[in-house]
């Protein structure tokens, strides 16, 4: 029997969005480091030095990235997979502290 351990912080972000909701913060950070031109602009903004990355993140909309269904790694919405029954089913100890270290509470999950 497989059991898995998640860490404190696990949580899921509210909603998970396509990529055409993140398309227009990335074309945002492509062009505030000069990538445009690249006919690989993730392989450009690999190269591109931290404190220039760091400068366009934070002078333009694109601070804030959660998962995306992408019909690959993420194949469907969780909600949906789940009702589906599609997922692994493991036993699951998901812990979180909220005021750690004095009040930690685990919660238990047998799917």
């Amino acid at each position: 029997m497989q059991l898995h351990i998640l860490p404190q912080a696990n949580q899921l972000p509210l909603a998970l969005r396509g990529s055409d909701y993140y398309q227009p913060k990335y074309n945002a950070i492509v062009n505030a480091t000069n990538c445009t031109q690249a006919i690989d602009t993730l392989d450009c903004l690999r190269h591109v030095p931290f404190s220039i990355i760091n400068a366009a993140i934070n002078t333009t909309n694109a601070t804030t990235w959660f998962a995306t269904v992408d019909g690959d790694f993420i194949q469907r919405y969780p909600s949906i997979q789940l009702a589906a029954g599609d997922f692994l089913h493991v036993p699951i100890i998901s812990g979180t502290a909220l005021s750690p270290p004095a009040d930690e509470s685990l919660l238990i999950l047998l799917i």
